[in-house]
């Protein structure tokens, strides 16, 4: 395999973990835990400024305001770029705010 491929699969791997991660904790009612991870995943996949808006929303809101944070600005831009719909449901469902996802 030529390297690019294989730093993709890397990265897709990394992602995958981290997500479940943060799936995983977000479960448990780990929330801290859970924001970490999910801020880690969003990095991997080169979106730092996800990670960077959740990090903010947890200061101003808790574990709620981080994903919802998260959610409205991955929202925004996706009508630039693509970014796929189920990561943004996701992240509201995460948020506890069902009836946006």
């Amino acid at each position: 395999m030529m390297p690019g491929v294989i730093s993709f699969f890397v990265t897709a791997f990394d992602f995958v973990v981290l997500a479940s991660l943060w799936a995983d904790y977000y479960l448990k009612r780990m929330h801290e835990e859970s924001l970490e991870s999910a801020k880690a995943a969003f990095t991997v996949m080169g979106m730092a400024e996800i990670a960077d808006v959740m990090a903010k929303g947890y200061e101003e809101n808790g574990y709620r305001g981080a994903m919802t944070s998260a959610a409205e600005t991955m929202a925004e831009f996706s009508k630039q770029t693509y970014i796929s719909p189920y990561f943004i449901a996701e992240t509201y469902v995460f948020a506890e705010g069902h009836g946006m996802a």
